[in-house]
């Protein structure tokens, strides 16, 4: 019995050592996008200082597969063609900035995009909508 609470502990200490992943939610204009001959889906939103890649068309991108990929290039394009905010979220292993997530291909792939019309002036006052049957919270 008491190896057993001794192992126990132990994996109760090892679980409380374990970062919990930090939802991200970026929100703003995307500037720029552009695909490469790869297929690669590159955008530059208002929110960062340099290029990110979200997902490739022609293959599975860090688990984003083309399928989803085609959807997010549509989005991207109606964004930016009709003035939209897009929405990005990120599931990380730690709280990270929206301006400092790393760049280009190496940048996370997004957990969701989404494109939301804009109803007054303002882009930062407006909260985050989660998706019709998300589990996200708000933050």
């Amino acid at each position: 019995m008491k190896k057993f609470l001794k192992h126990m502990v132990g994996i109760a200490c090892l679980s409380l050592a374990t970062p919990a992943a930090a939802e991200v939610y970026c929100s703003g204009y995307v500037r720029s996008a552009f695909t490469d001959g790869g297929g690669n889906v590159v955008v530059s939103p208002e929110w960062h200082p340099d290029w990110l890649q979200i997902c490739n068309l022609n293959e599975s991108w860090k688990g984003i597969s083309p399928q989803i990929c085609w959807s997010w290039f549509s989005q991207i394009q109606n964004g930016m063609a009709n003035n939209q905010t897009n929405y990005f979220y990120y599931a990380l292993p730690s709280q990270t900035a929206c301006n400092s997530l790393p760049t280009y291909g190496q940048a996370p792939a997004p957990g969701y995009i989404m494109n939301v019309r804009n109803a007054g002036s303002s882009l930062t006052a407006a909260p985050m909508p989660a998706p019709p049957g998300s589990n996200h919270k708000q933050q």
